[in-house]
């Protein structure tokens, strides 16, 4: 049997067990730069783009909200998926790279000259996306880290690493229309509990 069950609004304080949960950021936004003082600066607030450009560079960062989650659970797995709507260019030599972001940031003035700092020891590497298509990261170390209060959660700063030419995947961020092809995180653990539930638009379910 599969139990699943979305939480829309603020509820009782309460013990919640579940095979896995989904969480939409709580914020998000790309810069590029070319145009260094810009937020969001060529695709509106929907987008999010990751790559080169001629000689620009665009990337983006993305953070989680995970504080329901209770401190010392056993992450199996975390998968950061987000959708790819189009591809400039061509999938090419280099690769995109998922760096953890060390300081807060804010997605209302986030621009090329005010990027967060992050940590170059803390890395996902993948291949390139497919357009029409969702794109799956593996952060579980990233999730363990911040859900043990090992590392201050300020989420993920995706970049490309030695791209020599035109590659710039384009995806719907979290203020896409469609509330299906908006990014998410996928937070899979033996026994997943949460000592308070007060914040909308989580998914959860259980398989027995």
């Amino acid at each position: 049997m599969r139990i699943s069950a979305l939480l829309l609004c603020i509820i009782t304080p309460a013990i919640l067990h579940a095979g896995e949960v989904s969480i939409q950021p709580l914020q998000d936004a790309y810069t590029c730069d070319c145009m260094p003082n810009a937020t969001n600066p060529n695709g509106g607030y929907t987008y999010l783009y990751q790559g080169r450009v001629g000689n620009c560079y665009c990337n983006y960062c993305i953070e989680w909200d995970l504080s329901i989650i209770e401190p010392g659970t056993v992450i199996d797995s975390a998968e950061f998926w987000i959708y790819c709507k189009s591809f400039t260019g061509s999938p090419g030599a280099g690769n995109p790279i998922y760096y953890m972001i060390t300081e807060s940031w804010d997605e209302n003035t986030l621009t090329y000259n005010t990027l967060p700092s992050w940590s170059e020891s803390s890395s996902v590497t993948t291949d390139w996306p497919t357009q029409s298509s969702w794109h799956v990261i593996d952060v579980t170390e990233f999730v363990q880290g911040w859900v043990d209060g090992t590392f201050e959660n300020h989420g993920v700063f995706a970049h490309v690493e030695n791209t020599p030419s035109t590659s710039c995947p384009g995806f719907y961020s979290s203020n896409f229309s469609n509330e299906d092809l908006r990014p998410y995180v996928l937070v899979t653990g033996t026994g997943l509990s949460f000592d308070h539930v007060t914040w909308g638009e989580v998914k959860v379910s259980e398989n027995h």
